[in-house]
């Protein structure tokens, strides 16, 4: 910065601590995010998020620019302004991207649901087709035996029966 070596070395450590702890609370405020950022971002939220490094990125090169004093003096408040817009926009961008998040952890949950309704509804298919045969065999099996009692063949009944049980 041209200002600092102009004289007034605390005023301008300050000016510039403070844009400094602004910017590492921008990146900080995106670093959760962006492990997250690929899988659910969406244009608008990606706009949102690039937005305040673009006017980080314009007001370094404005502090870079101030040679006096009285500049400092005039483009702090704006550029500190313009800093709190910038927060004010990630943090709307971030809220954003949560929402997101939600929303595919909801749709995952959801699909996880229908999954496992399909696969109850398939197996119950299969237990179903299972008592149909086994009505149906044990149909065949009363049939048999109804066949040899009223024929009065009572050994050969019993003797299948045995063989059932």
């Amino acid at each position: 910065m041209k200002i600092l070596l102009s004289g007034n070395l605390p005023l301008s450590f300050m000016a510039f601590a403070l844009n400094v702890l602004i910017y590492m609370l921008l990146l900080f405020m995106l670093s959760k995010a962006l492990k997250r950022l690929l899988a659910y971002l969406q244009p608008r939220t990606g706009i949102l998020l690039a937005l305040p490094f673009f006017i980080a990125i314009i007001n370094v090169g404005v502090m870079t620019n101030i040679e006096n004093h009285r500049d400092l003096f005039i483009c702090t408040p704006a550029l500190s302004i313009s800093l709190a817009i910038a927060l004010f926009i990630l943090s709307k961008g971030l809220r954003e991207l949560q929402r997101q998040e939600f929303l595919a952890l909801q749709t995952e949950i959801q699909r996880q649901k229908i999954e496992y309704q399909l696969l109850y509804y398939k197996r119950m298919g299969e237990e179903f087709i299972s008592l149909r045969k086994w009505k149906h065999d044990m149909a065949n099996h009363i049939s048999s035996i109804t066949f040899l009692l009223e024929n009065k063949n009572y050994k050969d009944a019993k003797k299948y029966l045995e063989e059932l049980l």
